[in-house]
């Protein structure tokens, strides 16, 4: 009969628990990577991007619409305005860029008004005044949005449902604060280019705001396009 050591239990046991722990280590890692290539493809497949694009272009968390497609025909011309804020050209520099970037993906001309009528009005204030920035200059009748909100962007449409104006009101004190100057930048942008929705179950995209993302995603880039 062969005897067992304290030494030769003890090292039996410890070699099962590592094998028993690697074991459950990687039947995790597999179903969390199974998982996110499942996530990864869903929103490549052709039946997901028409839903997501019927979910953030054709509703509006805010009001009921009619469902129609809405978008700029004429050049977007932006300007810069500072309510009770000293200039930021950091915060300018981000938006350029970033509309610059919205340029790029969509081909729709977008400049800086220069001499010419703005019909994109970007408001930069702080979060004391957002509320009656709000008010003021963007035309927006939701209740309580100064509450609601980190930042804002709204647009106007005629009948054709062709956008003619946009308003973004960013109270920058409060973003900074909150590490939201990004996003907010990103997504009130966005939305103002005629995909007014949120919604949390399109991912990945900027338009989900139970997401970490703060920059457009390849399902955004399809959307746009």
């Amino acid at each position: 009969m062969k005897h067992c050591t304290l030494k030769s239990v003890i090292l039996h046991s410890v070699t099962g628990f590592i094998c028993a722990s690697s074991f459950i280590i990687n039947m995790l890692f597999s179903v969390v990577s199974h998982a996110s290539e499942n996530q990864f493809i869903a929103w490549q497949k052709p039946q997901y991007i028409l839903k997501a694009f019927n979910e953030i272009a054709l509703k509006n968390e805010y009001k009921t619409t009619n469902e129609r497609i809405v978008k700029w025909q004429d050049p977007i011309r932006y300007q810069f305005h500072y309510e009770k804020l000293k200039k930021l050209p950091l915060v300018e520099t981000l938006l350029t860029t970033h509309l610059n970037h919205l340029a790029e993906i969509t081909k729709h001309p977008i400049s800086v008004s220069n001499n010419q009528p703005a019909n994109l009005n970007i408001y930069l204030t702080n979060d004391k005044n957002y509320a009656s920035v709000i008010k003021k200059y963007s035309g927006s009748n939701v209740k309580n949005l100064q509450r609601e909100s980190n930042c804002m962007g709204t647009y106007r449409t005629n009948s054709a449902n062709k956008i003619q104006s946009a308003t973004i009101v960013i109270p920058v004190d409060h973003v900074y604060s909150r590490g939201l100057l990004v996003a907010c930048i990103v997504e009130e942008t966005t939305q103002v280019m005629g995909l007014p929705n949120d919604s949390d179950w399109v991912n990945p995209s900027i338009a989900n705001d139970a997401s970490k993302v703060e920059l457009l995603t390849g399902l955004d880039w399809i959307i746009f396009y």
